[in-house]
């Protein structure tokens, strides 16, 4: 399965050792935190980049397990649903963001680090409208 579209495998491939580090980072973020969410989340990010799916599903699992007796912000549950390729949780995830009100939502529509993907499907697209930023000039 395809996970990454428009070079990105390409990105991907000449920053490894920056994912090296970023790795070790998150690492770390997550004992100082106590696997607080977001360190857990970025974690599984650096996985799917990596190519290491299966520790990634690994951490989606115990995000899941801890959604369920702790907040953790849809929106980026989304992100992370996307990074595994799973669209349509992604969406339902984005969706629950968008009705709970979640403040991260307003981040993804430009934030570097939502895969092309997401950023790409027509779903993600329409919540991002119905937020209802204000038109850029040139813009669709």
């Amino acid at each position: 399965q395809e996970y990454f579209s428009d070079g990105m495998a390409e990105e991907i491939i000449n920053s490894i050792d920056d994912l090296k580090d970023l790795h070790v980072a998150f690492e770390l973020a997550m004992k100082l935190s106590n696997r607080h969410t977001f360190s857990v989340n970025a974690l599984l990010w650096t996985y799917c980049l990596k190519g290491d799916y299966n520790t990634a599903h690994t951490l989606m699992k115990e995000l899941k397990t801890r959604l369920e007796i702790e907040y953790a912000p849809c929106a980026i549950m989304a992100v992370s649903a996307a990074y595994l390729g799973n669209m349509d949780e992604s969406i339902s995830y984005l969706k629950t963001a968008f009705e709970d009100r979640d403040p991260m939502i307003i981040l993804l529509k430009h934030a570097h680090w939502v895969p092309v993907r997401l950023r790409k499907d027509d779903r993600f697209n329409t919540i991002m409208d119905q937020i209802g930023f204000p038109k850029v000039t040139g813009e669709t």
